[in-house]
């Protein structure tokens, strides 16, 4: 069959003059009707003359019949395997600064920096809660005075953060019977905890 001919012959074109290593990959559709060969081809502008020239020659040449319409489309953009996904913000209502303190190695002292830090702002005035997100190992309620304090929730099922000193604090500490026991969570019900924290209390 002379399109299966054609094809075979565009697989074998040699287009690397023209920076085209696959010519294969540039034929995006192919259709025949009523002695027409339709071809869409997806090709760099500069090179698209040259392309269509040499593509109608191997029709010429294999079938005389068969008149070539080349039609030109854009190709879409290859999507990068390690690109990071787009996550869409969502704001917290109520909050207008956000403090992150963190570090890539334990034991540094992000929980005192981050303590001392909610104490200085709270004695300028500020309004300020303290979210520890240290689920493996929390502090905060140790360091504010608040270790065995429990969490609670309101009419409208919102957790009432513990308060002392001024700061209104999220912590794990405040969810397990004692600083020993373990948290054995991993992947979206850490997640999970975390959006909780942020999201769900008063």
């Amino acid at each position: 069959m002379a399109v299966k001919e054609i094809l075979e012959k565009i697989k074998n074109l040699d287009l690397k003059d023209l920076n085209i290593q696959e010519p294969t990959s540039i034929v995006k559709d192919l259709k025949v009707s009523e002695g027409v060969i339709n071809l869409k081809l997806a090709v760099p502008d500069e090179v698209k003359e040259q392309v269509k020239s040499r593509i109608e020659n191997i029709i010429k040449q294999t079938d005389q019949n068969l008149r070539p319409n080349i039609e030109f489309v854009k190709e879409e953009p290859k999507k990068n395997p390690f690109e990071q996904p787009v996550i869409s913000k969502r704001s917290i209502k109520g909050i207008k600064r956000i403090i992150p303190v963190a570090s890539g190695k334990g034991g540094v002292g992000k929980s005192t920096v981050a303590t001392n830090l909610a104490i200085a702002l709270g004695k300028l005035g500020k309004s300020v809660g303290l979210l520890d997100a240290d689920i493996y190992g929390p502090s905060v309620p140790t360091m504010l005075g608040t270790k065995g304090a429990r969490l609670s929730a309101n009419v409208f099922n919102k957790i009432i953060p513990i308060e002392n000193h001024g700061i209104k604090m999220i912590s794990m500490g405040f969810l397990l019977p004692s600083e020993d026991t373990p948290v054995i969570w991993r992947g979206p019900i850490l997640m999970q905890a975390l959006n909780q924290f942020l999201f769900d209390v008063d």
